[in-house]
């Protein structure tokens, strides 16, 4: 149940013209027996729609961010009105399993997990299991990321194995390097002790940012399967495609650039980074349509229950 005072937890969803997709996030929060504060971070909607929103939900905090702010710029906001101590990073186009806030509420009490960044185990409507934990990104994640040509023609090769964690029974719990900002969790002074997200990644990488961050202050990153969401990839992006494509690829060099520039490498990657972002764009003007993830699974297809 989304309430104000007292929660369990702090839900903070940033919005970009998602009301749709937030609606239904909304009302599986609601269905939730776990009181629980949502706070929307909002960088844009339609005013009709966040009307019915507002009164469907009373007790929902939400926050004009006045214009499109980026994700970590909302997300930092949504985290500095939080009123509880524990923090759910979530997707608008998400939906929440029954019994998962309290399982994320107790975890972050116990003495193993108090200080630990939680992911929360994802998966596809279909009931797959998305690849929401992976290992740090290195030269090889240019061409064997989850959407690069050699994942979607060979998905089975080393390298995309390495760095997607194929080979990891997703209904373990167990550290990882990093864990997707679509459900991520913490305590706030976890998160305050961080400085939060860094703003300067509009979009994409803010996580695999924070968690690397994380890494070098000593607090774990776990990967927490017994919190399901389910998420439908890209449920945002889709409104603008290239926009998304830039951003991502904007990202990626600035991750590059702080944890593995080299003066001598700097020109290749940069080329190779943005000439990447030439081909996806034309490729996305010739068929008009949202290059998608690739339909891979671990080796073992891990469905839902």
């Amino acid at each position: 149940m989304i309430v104000r005072d007292s929660p369990v937890l702090s839900v903070i969803v940033v919005n970009y013209f998602s009301e749709e997709n937030l609606a239904r996030c909304l009302r599986s929060i609601a269905g939730a027996s776990e009181p629980v504060e949502v706070i929307v971070a909002d960088n844009g909607s339609a005013a009709g729609e966040q009307q019915a929103l507002r009164a469907n939900h009373p007790d929902l905090v939400w926050r004009p961010m006045g214009g499109n702010a980026g994700f970590g710029a909302a997300s930092n906001t949504g985290a500095a009105h939080a009123r509880s101590d524990k923090l759910l990073f979530l997707n608008p186009d998400t939906a929440v399993a029954p019994g998962s806030f309290g399982a994320l509420a107790q975890a972050l009490e116990t003495p193993e997990l108090a200080d630990a960044i939680l992911g929360c185990s994802i998966f596809d409507p279909d009931g797959a299991v998305q690849l929401s934990c992976r290992r740090f990104p290195s030269w090889k994640t240019f061409v064997s990321g989850r959407f690069s040509l050699l994942t979607r023609l060979f998905p089975s090769n080393g390298w995309s194995a390495e760095y997607l964690m194929w080979e990891f029974d997703h209904r373990q719990l167990r550290p990882v390097d990093w864990v997707s900002g679509a459900a991520m969790a913490m305590r706030k002074r976890t998160f305050d002790r961080l400085g939060g997200f860094d703003e300067r990644y509009f979009l994409y990488f803010e996580d695999v940012d924070l968690c690397r961050r994380a890494r070098r202050e000593g607090i774990p990153v776990v990967y927490f399967p017994e919190a399901r969401v389910e998420h439908l990839i890209g449920g945002s992006s889709r409104k603008a495609p290239f926009r998304a494509l830039a951003h991502r690829h904007r990202s990626m060099w600035r991750y590059y650039r702080r944890y593995h520039g080299r003066l001598w490498l700097d020109p290749l990657a940069w080329m190779g980074i943005f000439g990447r972002l030439a081909v996806l764009c034309a490729l996305q003007a010739l068929s008009g349509l949202v290059v998608p993830a690739p339909a891979v699974r671990p080796a073992e297809d891990r469905r839902a229950g």
